[in-house]
């Protein structure tokens, strides 16, 4: 499959001098370049690479990401989730997370190695977390399409608490109603079981 892959670029005002130990790019020209070098570098020869720097500086990295989808029309956006962002991370979330958070447009997020070679990707199993809302199961068409077209495994997971697990106003809930909160949790596990095939007669 000979997908096109656009790599982006935004300036932002009044950046830190430094972002995850690397000098931050304050101007066009250089990140230009910068993007002109990882084409290069990242991808194979061959590989339809367009390069797209917003030159205008905004304050919100992230609302500046998902306006460009309607642009530049993307399938899936690929990040990076250093995790270790700060005091403003930890007030408003990371980039990667408010560009989740603001668009709909599907976003992978990568770990990135502490010694910062890329490990190599091998998609064979697929993960989705569940949680029994319905809202929350509008991503199993993409997965199920994704582990069709790399022939994974695809594994549903639902993780259900035990009274030892419950947090806050349930935890002192639980002590008050111990009976009433187990018997939630059972049901709770009982949804989250397998349902065996149902008989159909003619």
């Amino acid at each position: 499959m000979d997908t096109p892959v656009t790599l982006f670029h935004v300036i932002e005002r009044d950046a830190p001098q430094a972002v995850h130990g690397q000098r931050h790019l304050s101007a066009p020209a250089e990140a230009h370049v910068y993007l002109d070098e990882v084409a290069t570098r990242a991808f194979p020869a061959g590989l339809h690479v367009e390069r797209h720097v917003h030159t205008t500086q905004v304050n919100d990295v992230a609302r500046s990401i998902v306006a460009h989808v309607g642009e530049l029309e993307p399938d899936l956006i690929v990040m990076c989730a250093h995790g270790w962002g700060g005091l403003r991370d930890w007030l408003f979330g990371s980039i990667a997370q408010q560009v989740i958070g603001l668009g709909s447009t599907p976003v992978l997020l990568i770990q990135p190695a502490q010694d910062g070679v890329p490990p190599p990707f091998s998609c064979r199993q697929l993960l989705v977390p569940l949680d029994g809302d319905p809202e929350h199961e509008q991503g199993l068409p993409v997965a199920a399409h994704l582990a069709g077209a790399c022939q994974a495994d695809l594994h549903l997971v639902m993780v259900v608490h035990t009274p030892r697990t419950l947090p806050g106003e349930r935890a002192h809930t639980a002590r008050l109603l111990p009976g009433v909160t187990s018997a939630l949790l059972d049901l709770t596990q009982h949804g989250a079981l397998p349902r065996p095939p149902q008989e159909t007669t003619k």
